[in-house]
């Protein structure tokens, strides 16, 4: 069974996608493109938490905190 990626467009095997337990099925990007995203998602997410903590001169949800 064959599957298209909504991210590179490729088709690919299903095995080349990761698995949504919660759905019972598969998630539509493949598994390199979902990792991708992810690891965008982090940094993006990293970037304005920084930039709060500069704002307001102290850390929010900072690793600072559980240290």
């Amino acid at each position: 069974m064959k599957k298209k990626c909504k991210v590179c467009g490729e088709v690919l095997p299903i095995s080349k996608f990761k698995e949504n337990k919660t759905m019972r099925s598969y998630y539509n990007s493949c598994k390199v493109c979902f990792d991708k995203e992810a690891a965008d998602r982090y940094q993006r997410k990293k970037r304005e938490r920084d930039k709060m903590n500069e704002t307001f001169g102290f850390f929010l949800f900072s690793e600072k905190w559980f240290s």
